[in-house]
């Protein structure tokens, strides 16, 4: 699942998917790159809270998986200044994550 998508004039991008999954030796997350220029780009990662993954891996295809072996508080990688900020809206949730990028 990989995707681009422009900025607004006020910077702001958004894209429809799915909940992540999980494999081995990570917890959740959506990797993502931000292209400023041809020679400027910050590649990283949105994660989201223990109970938002808890919520998505209760319900199928996500709990027919035996467990996850990483949690956000075991991964090597995992910051939580880039926990993303998750609401519930009918028909599914909205995550949104602001993203700095040096000028």
């Amino acid at each position: 699942m990989r995707g681009a998508q422009v900025t607004d004039n006020a910077g702001i991008a958004q894209f429809i998917t799915i909940f992540p999954g999980w494999y081995i030796g990570r917890t959740v997350h959506i990797h993502f790159k931000v292209h400023r220029d041809k020679a400027t780009v910050l590649t990283a990662q949105m994660y989201f809270d223990e109970s938002v993954i808890a919520a998505a891996h209760s319900v199928a295809p996500y709990n027919d998986h035996v467990g996850r072996d990483m949690t956000n508080a075991t991964d090597y990688v995992y910051d939580p200044d880039s926990c993303a900020v998750v609401a519930t809206l009918s028909g599914g949730q909205v995550a949104a994550l602001t993203v700095g990028i040096p000028t």
